[in-house]
Formats: structure tokens, C-alpha cells, sequence
């Protein structure tokens, strides 16, 4: 049997639980997770690309990060080739032929501070967005 490449995007610009378990959940679906994380050029984050490709590269669930330079994952996806997407509740699902894996029940942080940088200071058109055509 052939291994299940998985894949999950997001800015990831302030690592929090939701995104620990976001990544732990799409693991369990997959033998492979990719990480495709938003470019400095797509999005306002308060984290640089590398230093945000740098934590995730260091989670034990991550086998590989790719930086997204478009909001299309048809390159990604060509590239990558992955066999499935995990998306977050809110995410836009992807125009792919890949199989869509849900994630809910995503912890938040308890941190109320963290909370309202997480939501407020997020460019409105990036908050809940998943790069898709």
C-alpha cells in the first residue's frame, strides 16, 4: 500500500494550541504531513516566513514545510502531491482532486490576550482563509 501524503496550509504567524492540534489531528490521517505556510508576500504576519517555517519544521508531526507563494494550491498540489487536505472549521475547501479531511473541536489558547491578537490583528481577508483557486 502506497503512503498517504497529507496536507495542511496556514499563516502560523503566532503558534498556539489550535495550531499544535491541528497539526497533531491531520497526522493521524496521513504517513506523511506537508505543511505549506503563507508567504511574508500574501499576508501581514507578526512572525518572518523563516522564523514561522523554522517552528514548524521542529514539530515532531511535520515532516516537511513548503512556503506558499500564491493563494492557488494547484502548484502545491503538483508539486507536493498530496493525497489529502486538512482543513480547520472555517477553511475553504480546496477545488482538487484530493480527499478533505474536517478538523473541529480545535483547542483555543487561554490566553485572552493571545486571543485577541489572534483574531483582531489578522488582516480581515487572511483570518479563516485556506489558499485554494
Amino acid at each position: 500500500m502506497s503512503e498517504v501524503v497529507g496536507y495542511v496550509t496556514g499563516l502560523f504567524d503566532i503558534f498556539s494550541i489550535r495550531d499544535l492540534d491541528l497539526l497533531r489531528g491531520a497526522r493521524r490521517h496521513c504517513d506523511r504531513l506537508v505543511v505549506g505556510v503563507v508567504g511574508d508576500g500574501l499576508a501581514d504576519c507578526l512572525v518572518p516566513l523563516e522564523e514561522r517555517a523554522e517552528i514548524l519544521r521542529n514539530v515532531r508531526y511535520v515532516d516537511e514545510v513548503r512556503e506558499l507563494d500564491s493563494w492557488d494550491l494547484e502548484p502545491a498540489h503538483a508539486s507536493v502531491g498530496f493525497d489529502l487536505m486538512v482543513l480547520a472549521d472555517g477553511q475553504e475547501e480546496p477545488d482538487l482532486p484530493v480527499r478533505v479531511v474536517r478538523l473541529s473541536g480545535l483547542r483555543e489558547t487561554e490566553s485572552a490576550e493571545l486571543r485577541t491578537v489572534l483574531r483582531h490583528d489578522a488582516p480581515a481577508a487572511d483570518r479563516g482563509r485556506t489558499p485554494a483557486a
